[in-house]
């Protein structure tokens, strides 16, 4: 007669639940780390190429051009067209991108649709045939969809996916911003193949609700919650930019880009008011832009040890069998302020 020794079936439950646990392990997610380019000209750097190379990028996101409404000749056109200062492109996937505004979509009448859904197809296409080594196999689009304009932005993913047919492209993608993800039941989901779910610009620029709008942890979460239920496969983007919010008389003024490191040091025209706040003390230029003596810039910029924060946050929500992990953007000054070695952590965090 066997004799049950509780102790011993429970040390091999718990081996049990350790070994399931080994195997969830390792049915991660494969990784493609790519980045975003969004310059209006394709030029990249010595530097830029060595990120590339050292950080194994399979994949780039490229801004082909932007749409917007004309409404003098009431009708969507491209405005702000990339143009290719070399077209050797060194890594084996290129995946167009093009950005869409949502007064366009606002504007736009349905009978319109097939036209733009026709222009972009073949825009992108003619855009495409000299480049060299690289292999075009999706499109993405960038649209911040309302609840006005989503019928319209999914007749013409429908139209171009017809437009795009027998062309080589497989896939099409679009980005989605937190607040889609969270209310997908009442925005809806696009009726693409894959979606990237842009990880940035989730606080208030005025600062009332966060210190930095570009990544907040804490506002993120919120949005996070039910993504699991989200019906389409997601990919990640996350942010290695930087700027400057400009606030003149309790009002955000504009956005200050391309920062450099020491851009407040010079105490004629700044004094560190707060942490990441500046105060300007004496009227003066700054790339550009003039800044009266009152003006106020919080600086908000995201650190390596953030964006590991954000990957350890997001892989606990983020389930895919094969996941594109998108840095935006692809720009000197943005990679300045992380070494490779930092990238790549953050890559293989998830």
């Amino acid at each position: 007669m066997w004799k049950f020794n509780c102790k011993y079936y429970w040390a091999i439950g718990w081996l049990c639940i350790g070994l399931l646990h080994t195997h969830c392990r390792s049915q991660k997610s494969k990784i493609t780390p790519a980045f975003y380019y969004w310059k209006t000209t394709f030029n990249l750097s010595a530097n830029e190429r060595k990120y590339l190379k050292e950080l194994q990028i399979k994949r780039l996101y490229v801004r082909y051009f932007d749409i917007d409404w004309n409404p003098y000749q009431k009708e969507a056109q491209p405005i702000a067209e990339l143009k290719w200062q070399t077209q050797d492109i060194p890594i084996p996937c290129l995946v167009p991108t093009v950005f869409i505004t949502n007064r366009t979509l606002l504007n736009i009448s349905y009978n319109q649709l097939e036209k733009l859904g026709n222009n972009i197809a073949n825009k992108i296409l003619e855009k495409s045939k000299n480049l060299r080594n690289v292999t075009i196999r999706e499109i993405q689009l960038d649209c911040d969809w309302s609840g006005k304009t989503q019928k319209r932005f999914f007749k013409l993913i429908e139209i171009l996916r017809e437009q795009v047919k027998g062309n080589g492209i497989k896939t099409l993608s679009a980005t989605i911003r937190l607040h889609q993800l969270k209310y997908y039941k009442k925005t809806g989901v696009p009726p693409v193949d894959r979606g990237m779910l842009m990880f940035y610009n989730m606080g208030s620029l005025d600062g009332k609700n966060t210190n930095n709008s570009i990544l907040d942890l804490q506002i993120a979460q919120q949005y996070l919650a039910k993504s699991k239920k989200y019906p389409l496969q997601l990919d990640v983007a996350l942010p290695i930019y930087r700027w400057g919010v400009l606030i003149r008389r309790g009002r955000v003024i504009k956005l200050l880009n391309s920062l450099k490191n020491n851009t407040f040091v010079n105490t004629r025209f700044f004094r560190q008011k707060q942490k990441q706040v500046f105060e300007v003390i004496k009227s003066t230029y700054l790339n550009g832009v003039y800044l009266y003596k009152g003006d106020l810039i919080r600086l908000e910029q995201i650190s390596a040890h953030n964006l590991q924060q954000a990957a350890k946050l997001l892989r606990r929500y983020i389930v895919s069998h094969q996941l594109y992990i998108t840095l935006y953007h692809l720009d000197e000054k943005n990679l300045k302020n992380y070494e490779p070695k930092e990238l790549k952590s953050i890559f293989y965090s998830f």
